[in-house]
Formats: C-alpha cells, structure tokens, sequence
C-alpha cells in the first residue's frame, strides 16, 4: 500500500505480472504511484513454460486486489505508462462503487520516446483498463488479448479521454520479435481479429507527437533489450497470416481510415497473384485515396495498356491525373471512359465529379437541381471567390441571422466561395444585398431540410474542400484557415467546436450544456463528437449525398458513412459561434421541441448501447444531465446566484428533455406495432395493411422502414407509381439502405424491365456509392441487363469498400466466370469461402 484512500474516496489497486520485463517494473510503479492506494503483483520469472496461462495470472491478481479491499482495478502491465492527467481524473472515474461501468484507455503505440503511431488501425486502439471491483467475479477466459475480467452485457464500457502509452514498439526489433511471438504462440489466429503481420509492417508510418500536457512520468529510457521470451522456437513454429485474416485486416483497416494499409495489402496480393486483376486494381484504387496519384497511376499502367480496359482502371486514372494537375490527360482519360460507356447516367456523373465540367450552374440542367426541380432561382455574383474552400451558408426564410452569417465567411482570409441555399421563401435577396456581388444565391421557395440544402450547396461549388454554416451561426476568426491547415495535413475530413454568442447569459450557458457538451472549444478531443464537419470534395464524391427527407440527424447518418472508410479529425481553432435561446421560457420551449425531433434518431442509436433493464431514455438522461452540470460550473462568467439558477434551470430541462423523449417513445412503438400488424397482413389483407402502414408512418415519418414497406404492399397491389413514390421516399430518409434498392429493382427485372431496374440502382448508388449492398445491386441489374463492362466495375467497387465481403468475392467469380477468365475465379472463390469460414467463426466466439 501507498496510502489509505480519503474519507469517502474509493480505493483503487493497480495489478500487473512481470516476467522477461521484470527491470521495468521499477519505473512502473513511480508512474502509477499518483493514481493508486497500492498494488499487487504477480512474479511470474519462475514460469516453467517460455508463456504462463494469462488468464490465470489475471484471476490471481484480482483475487489479491480484492484481499486488498479493492473498490476499484486499475490493470497495467510493465511496459505501459499512464498519462499525468489520470492524477486529477481518477476520484471522479470511481466515485461510484456500485457503477457497472468499464472504462476504456486510449492505447497510444509508441515508435519513439516521444511519439506514436497514429495511422489507421494504430491510431485508434483502446484497451479498457478500469473497473469495479464486483467485475472481478467475472473471471477472464480468452487465452491471449482477453479482457482482465469476463464478459457481461450488464457492464457498459466508456472512454475515460485518456492515454495509455505502450513502449514496445520503439525498438523495431521489439515490434518484429512482438508479431513473431504471437503468430507461434496462436497459429491459428484464434484469438485475434485480424492477425498479428501488421504489427512488423511499418509501410504508410505516420506518428503523432505527445502533446506538452499529455505527457507521462518517469521519461522513457531504452534498454535494448527485448523484453520478452528470447527463443521463439521454444513457443511454436512462426506462419504468415492466413487469407482470412489479411481481409480482415483491410477491412478494419479501411473502417480505421487505413486506407494507405490497404492499398499496401492489395498490392501483396496481386503481387503474390499477377493475374488477380480486382485486387490489382483495388491496390491503385486505395493508393489514390491515400493521396499517392503518382503510385496508384504507376499500378493502373498495366490494364491502360490492354485493348480493352476496365472501366474502374480508366477512372482511377483519370482521377490520378486530375489529382496530379494534369488536365489534359485527365479529360483525354474521361473522353474515351464516355466514348466506352455510351452515355451511361452513372459513368456520366462519375466523370462530371472528376473533372467538375456539368453544365454550368445557371444551366437549367445544372446537377444541383436535382433537388428542387426548375422553379429555385439562382443569382451568380460576379466576384464570387474562388479559394480552396466552398462555404454552404443554409438559410431558411431568409432568418435575421443569415446577413451576419455570410458577412463572418467574407471577412475570412484566405477567400472562399460563398454559395447560400435559402428555402421556404423570404425576401433574401434584399437580407443579403450588401453580399449579392460576392455570393452564389440559390433560392427554392419551398422548404427544404437540411440534408437536401446540403446536397445543393455541393452541387452547386467548385472548391476542393467543402464547409457548412448554419444561417443563425456566425464564423469565428480563423475558421476556414485552421480547417484548411488540417485538410492539408491529409485529414479528408475535419470537425470543429461550438461555442455561445452570449456566454454569460444564464438561458444561452445551459443550452450550450445542453446541446455541444461535447463540441465544447475545451473539451477532450479523444472524447469529442465530430460535428461541424468540413470534407474534401474527393471525399463527397466518394460518400454520395446528404439524406434530403431527414428533419434531423442528416449530418450523423452521412458521418457514418464517412467515418466507415475514414476517420475525422479535430480542430478546437475553427470556432462556430451559434446563437442560443436567450431567455429561460425559450430555452425550455426550444429543449421541448429539439428532444421531440430527435427522438426518432436518438432512440436508433442508442438501441445499440442499452444493456439489460435500462431503457434508451434513461440511458440518454444520465449520459447527459451529470456533465453538463460539470460544464455549467466551469463556467466562471456567470457568478454565483446565476449559478444557483442555472442548475435548478438545467434540472428542469432534463425533465422536459425527459419527458418529450418518453412521448416520441410511445408514438415510435405504436408505428412499430402497426407496422407489424401491416407487414402480417400483407398476403391476405392488402388494403388493411396499406391502412396501417400508412398510420405508422403518420406516426413516425422519419423511420424509413415504413414507407419501404409501404412500397411493398403497393407493389403487390399493382399500384405500381405508388410503390416507386414510396420507394424514393424511403431512399430519402436511408440513402444507405439496400432493401427498398434490392425490392424495387427486383420488381422491375421480374416485369422486364431490366433497363429501369439500372436505372434505379445507379440512382440509388450516386446518392450512396460507398455502400457494397448497393453497388452488388447495381452489379446485378447491369449484368442483367447484359452491361457486363458497368456489372465488373460495380462489383469491384463492392470489394473495394468492403473487402472481407464474401458476398462480393462470389459475384466477381460469377461475372468472371462468364468472361471465362478461370484463373481468377478460383482466386475470388478461395477468398468467398475464407471470408465466409472468418465470419462464421468469429460470430461462434461472440460473448453470449
């Protein structure tokens, strides 16, 4: 023991064994000395094989935290250091003895004394290292890599926003020695996800430095040794990893924003097949998306050079030479893709994305009226910027605010072209009259949410990196600058912290607390969330559209979809100033209404997250109501009787806040309970289940479900216009999603109409065409209808967002096996089987 804890202070036990690292014990315990009342430690250096059982060491361990008088476990091991800032946290962390909660450490992997790695998967490790003491009677079971307590659904693990350092790997020999270790000790990658070579694979290396307040105690001080058994032999026999797992490992990879480990990956695998073409080409896909052009045109060189090549080598190429600033090449690239593929609607988008060359904006053909049809107004300033950043200024009936919102972008250096939506009507040209000469205005009289404003503000700019401002917020100095410092440090896309125009205002303060706790200039950036994105255009391109039929949340279901194949990152520089409720009525009214809206949203994500008895609301309640009290008393401009008010003011908001969410609640079980009833009825009640279909989505009109299954039951009562109405109103709330794609081009193949089947696939995969459903449905029809050059192309953009698909795997063996290309279809069908044989194993080892 160090110390015995204060009165009323839980008592916190480090445990650790120690073995080949035994010499680092020493500076461990003089690191986790602040954090803890004492330790127990387990000598493991008279072990009679070269590995003991894990799992045993961590029951002993736990079993002596508890002799101990254990509330809490803190887990460490000898070659890991806690960072400082654990010292000021570690009170509040366990000041519930009784919490089920598992907290979880950032697991920074360092390549140096001072910094680590922060590409793809290394960038986002976590290991959860905290927990109560009454977790321990869960004992731990997974042979290698487990958790130092067992699985429960009735624990809930969070993140703590703080670093756990690892210093194995700065010494590279130690890293090598590191993968070498557990390749023999599991053979069969049972116990690891995505196998254990990447750990000795330094391509695509990028390291972040340990900023000056994150830093731990003692400081780092190399040994050369290795800190682990010294003969491998005595383990087992060292293998590569199997299949299986190197796909698994690009699909994490590419979840993890790794996308410069998957082009590698790709590469091996085409190199170890030449004639694997899909991963050839996958290979210089994913160098272009790393920012590599000049890599991924030297790997597509090879298929350019045939007489017929691919449709997806032609546009990574053309690509690559738009990204290189050779024009010429480009549009001589994209000529001959046209040429190809006669007058395609998906290949001619494609190809108007890459080289931004559609009509002109005021054409009524421009691309962004798409959205609003021919009666929106546009006016074309004639000094509208020309900077790297597109900023979409989204009004709505030309609100007081919005004149203050374009004048904060134009006092910004450098320049950025100003495109403002403005829908639901309002004189907003007289609003903005001072700014007409310098904007792009576009004007559609009905209104619009926030998601199709979005997608018309991107069709309508130029820029290569493209922002959004809400018409009642204002752009701090700096806001484009700092995004644009990120973006060119190779972030694709950036999210940004939210502060009130009025700090000191009671009312204003608590709906901050309330609504951007967590995009809080100050706040964690390990635990922000990344709202008040700006993307870069590559990155639109590749994501699709803004949900147009979603009232809220438009941002998070394309964020998704973003964060799928890349991660965002933080800057606390680029500050949006938004104007709050100004008033405690309007405050209260403004919490009602915002909690009935989201309801819907909130209730879908959190589905996820409820364990056991506690429902969604609950669970939102209390991840809310105790920070922003936090964030409330941190803020020193209110005093102290505004203080007093503003948490009694807070408590009833969380009860208004409550009671909306429980009142949505209701109303989205009724629509679910008719849509039950709706989807029995379908075979033989058909018009009564279009009835209670249509009550549902009365009820909830943001839940796509409903009017997808609403398109079926149409569809079976041969209302044909109405099923495709509804069809699209379901794409409009799901961009994503694949069942109304797959139901509605299934009907029209079965009725012979196999050219409107492609059309609705392709439609649906320019508006999402980084979902593999969607592009194995558009692969589909196109084979169907006999365009095997657009089915190939789908398909291997399929892989491509998700290589461990064995779906897929399945459909490029099939399309190539009518080409009669054998070789490399028995490649595809080696890969199907071995994803299929990962997936089943992995759901098998599932915690119950």
């Amino acid at each position: 023991m160090f110390r015995q804890p204060n009165r009323g202070q839980a008592r916190v036990i480090a445990i650790f064994s120690y073995r080949y690292d035994a010499h680092l014990v020493p500076a461990l315990i003089e690191n986790i000395r602040p954090f803890v009342h004492g330790y127990a430690a387990y000598d493991d250096r008279g072990g009679q094989t070269a590995l003991t059982n894990e799992p045993n060491r961590r029951v002993v361990l736990n079993t002596a935290a508890l002799g101990m008088g254990a509330d809490w476990v803190l887990a460490v091991d000898p070659d890991e250091r806690l960072e400082k800032a654990l010292a000021d946290q570690i009170d509040g962390l366990t000041q519930d003895r009784q919490a089920r909660v598992l907290w979880t450490f950032m697991v920074r992997e360092m390549y140096t004394p001072t910094a680590w790695r922060a590409d793809g998967i290394w960038g986002s490790k976590s290991h959860m290292r905290l927990y109560p003491a009454h977790a321990t009677r869960l004992p731990p079971t997974q042979a290698l890599h487990g958790q130092w307590v067992g699985f429960s659904k009735d624990y809930t693990e969070r993140k703590t926003g703080l670093n756990l350092y690892h210093l194995r790997h700065i010494e590279p020999m130690r890293g090598q020695h590191r993968r070498d270790t557990y390749a023999a000790a599991d053979p069969d990658r049972l116990h690891h996800p995505f196998g254990y070579d990447y750990l000795a694979d330094t391509r695509g290396c990028r390291l972040e430095t340990i900023p000056a307040d994150r830093g731990f105690h003692p400081a780092y001080v190399e040994d050369g040794g290795l800190w682990a058994p010294p003969q491998i032999a005595q383990i087992g026999p060292t293998s590569s990893d199997p299949l299986a797992k190197r796909l698994a490992y690009m699909a994490v990879s590419l979840r993890r924003g790794g996308v410069d480990a998957c082009s590698y990956v790709a590469s091996d695998f085409g190199d170890q097949n030449p004639q694997d073409d899909d991963m050839r080409i996958l290979g210089a896909g994913y160098a272009l998306w790393a920012g590599r052009a000049a890599d991924a045109l030297a790997q597509i060189a090879p298929f350019l050079g045939a007489d017929s090549p691919p449709l997806l080598a032609r546009m990574i190429a053309a690509r690559a030479h738009v990204a290189m600033g050779q024009t010429a090449a480009a549009q001589t690239a994209i000529a001959a893709l046209r040429q190809v593929a006669g007058g395609d609607p998906w290949v001619d988008h494609t190809c108007q994305s890459i080289l931004q060359d559609g009509p002109a904006f005021a054409d009524p053909l421009a691309r962004w009226r798409r959205w609003t049809g021919p009666s929106a107004r546009i006016l074309e300033g004639a000094q509208v910027g020309a900077g790297r950043m597109a900023v979409i200024i989204i009004g709505f009936r030309a609100q007081s605010g919005l004149a203050r919102a374009v004048a904060s972008i134009r006092d910004h250096t450098p320049d950025a072209e100003i495109v403002v939506v403005n829908s639901g009507g309002g004189d907003v040209r007289r609003a903005l009259a001072p700014h007409l000469p310098f904007i792009r205005l576009i004007e559609v009289m009905t209104p619009l949410f926030v998601g199709a404003a979005r997608n018309i503000g991107v069709d309508a700019s130029r820029a290569a990196y493209v922002a959004f401002l809400a018409g009642d917020c204002v752009a701090a100095p700096g806001w484009i600058a700092a995004r644009l410092a990120r973006h060119d440090a190779g972030a694709l896309s950036v999210s940004t912290p939210v502060q009130s125009v009025n700090p000191r205002s009671v009312a204003s303060a608590i709906a901050h607390s309330l609504y951007f706790r967590l995009r809080d200039p100050k706040a964690n950036p390990d635990l922000v969330v990344h709202f008040g994105r700006s993307y870069a255009r590559t990155l639109l391109d590749g994501i699709g559209a803004f949900a147009p039929g979603l009232r809220v949340g438009e941002d998070d279901e394309f964020n998704r979809r973003v964060d799928a194949i890349s991660q965002p990152v933080w800057t606390s520089d680029a500050l949006t100033l938004h104007e709050n409720p100004s008033s405690t009525f309007r405050l209260l009214i403004d919490t009602y209404r915002r909690a009935r809206r989201a309801a819907v949203h909130l209730r879908a994500l959190s589905g996820a997250r409820v364990r056991g008895p506690q429902d969604w609301v609950a669970v939102r309640i209390a991840d809310r109501e105790k920070p922003s009290n936090d964030l409330i008393r941190q803020n020193a401009g209110l005093g102290q009787i505004k203080m007093v008010w503003a948490a009694l003011v807070l408590w009833l908001s969380f009860r208004i806040m409550t009671h909306a969410f429980r009142r949505e609640d209701r109303r989205l079980k009724q629509a679910e309970r008719l849509a039950g009833r709706a989807r029995a009825d379908c075979a033989k009640a058909p018009e009564q289940a279009r009835k209670l279909i249509l009550r549902a989505i009365a009820l909830a009109p943001q839940s796509w479900q409903h009017p997808a299954l609403l398109a079926q039951i149409l569809d079976a009562q041969g209302d044909t216009a109405g099923a495709q109405v509804a069809y699209q109103a379901a794409r409009a709330l799901a961009p994503a999603a694949a069942r109304p794609v797959a139901q509605s081009c299934q009907r029209l193949i079965a009725a012979g109409r196999v050219s409107d089947a492609l059309e609705c696939a392709e439609q649906a995969v320019t508006l999402a065409p980084s979902q593999p459903q969607l592009l194995i449905q558009a692969a589909l029809a196109a084979d169907a209808a006999d365009r095997s050059d657009l089915a190939l192309a789908f398909a291997q953009l399929a892989l491509m967002t998700a290589p461990s698909l064995d779906d897929a795997h399945d459909l490029l063996a099939d399309l190539h096996e009518k080409a009669g290309a054998a070789s490399i279809v028995a490649i595809r069908r080696q890969m199907a089987e071995a994803a299929r044989i990962e997936t089943a194993l992995r759901k098998a080892a599932r915690p119950k």
